[in-house]
């Protein structure tokens, strides 16, 4: 039995559906593709691909320039990706030795040949089955919920539902949040509807969001977005990413949103950002905190390493007309947050310098709202910044 195809048009297939597989993983069968073959309805030959970490599935569909149907082999995905790739636009007939338990691949001026293991054993993901609830929403959509927020997960092993993304779907939105302990990221789409009658909610782990976030970039068009209990599923007509649900109930991360943000300031993202990264060079590199002051019309950062003996101090101009206010971010955090404000300036509200900031883009795109909540650092340690040379 054979397969023909162009190897470059497979290896794109094959690279996205592969990125799934986890090398460390103890199961030698994950570290494999698990390929089938089928007559699709316009009766040529198509391919299945399938890779896993045993948590996630990603299927991908693609047609092939011709071969047998019925062939369901499981070859080594690092291998056969590497070499599909290096082989650029060359047409490749693969030959099934079901005896060996080989396949070799036939090129224009060479040939390559790996094992292949049994298919039987690759693990099959957990049906949807019948009792679950389904939405058809904009890819492009799901995918900006995806970027707003996975950035804001953590990778905790006692608190494992921090990990991942939640998802709540309302009958007049859909919301996206993550926690990581340090901040908070919302995002909500009020032009996502659906007709479940009731609020609906699932987690699930960042390493398959940013997987589908990654292949919706592409995607032009509608999912379907599917759940229950247990599984969340992503699908249309090429590909298929099944995720495993993380357990438990998702914090109420609403109760520590503030109602209120007395002192408001709006700088331009692009400048605050260039600021962060050079007086952060300057910095406790354990810490990481800035100081930031603001007096009207002038935020001021400052960073120092008393060990180090050396500082740095830069002032941005700002939209603010109050009194004198000072508070304190670890510098990371605040390149994560800002960096995610897809926007010209960007909104900082605070109340007090020990209570959370919240920050927004100034403008909002049509239907949807974004917020992230940014925990600030005690500045005790700090010392003064020094006035700006004239």
């Amino acid at each position: 039995m054979k397969i023909s195809f162009n190897a470059e048009s497979l290896a794109g297939v094959l690279s996205q559906v592969s990125s799934v597989v986890n090398q460390k993983n103890p199961l030698p069968i994950l570290a494999d593709i698990c390929m089938k073959t089928y007559i699709d309805g316009d009766g040529k030959v198509s391919m299945v691909a399938t890779c896993s970490d045993s948590e996630t599935w990603v299927s991908c569909q693609c047609e092939l320039t011709d071969g047998d149907a019925g062939i369901v082999i499981a070859v080594n995905a690092k291998d056969f990706v590497s070499t599909l790739r290096s082989l650029g636009g060359r047409a490749v007939d693969l030959e099934i030795d079901g005896e060996a338990h080989t396949v070799k691949g036939k090129y224009q001026n060479g040939h390559f040949m790996l094992p292949y293991d049994n298919a039987d054993d690759f693990p099959t993901p957990q049906m949807i089955g019948d009792e679950h609830k389904e939405i058809i929403v904009d890819a492009q959509k799901l995918a900006a919920a995806i970027n707003a927020t996975e950035y804001a997960t953590a990778n905790l092993v006692t608190k494992p539902l921090f990990n991942g993304i939640n998802f709540r779907f309302n009958e007049d939105m859909m919301v996206a949040a993550a926690i990581d302990g340090n901040k908070i990221a919302k995002y909500s789409d009020f032009t996502v509807k659906c007709d479940f009658g009731n609020s609906s909610d699932f987690t699930v782990h960042a390493i398959p969001c940013r997987l589908i976030a990654r292949m919706l970039s592409k995607v032009d068009g509608d999912v379907k977005l599917s759940f229950n209990e247990s599984v969340f599923m992503v699908s249309r007509k090429e590909f298929r990413i099944v995720a495993r649900q993380l357990c438990g109930k998702y914090p109420n991360y609403n109760t520590h949103i503030p109602t209120d943000s007395p002192i408001k300031v709006t700088v331009c993202r692009d400048d605050i950002i260039e600021s962060i990264k050079r007086v952060m060079n300057y910095g406790n590199e354990q810490s990481e905190l800035i100081v930031v002051t603001l007096t009207e019309g002038e935020m001021n950062l400052y960073a120092e390493s008393v060990v180090d003996s050396k500082s740095a101090n830069e002032t941005v101009k700002c939209d603010y007309d109050g009194e004198k206010f000072t508070i304190g971010f670890k510098a990371t955090y605040m390149l994560e947050v800002f960096g995610k404000m897809l926007c010209e300036n960007i909104v900082i509200g605070m109340s007090a310098p020990n209570m959370v900031a919240m920050v927004t883009p100034e403008t909002q795109d049509e239907g949807t709202e974004y917020l992230t909540l940014l925990l600030p650092m005690t500045t005790q340690t700090a010392v003064p910044q020094p006035k700006t040379e004239e």
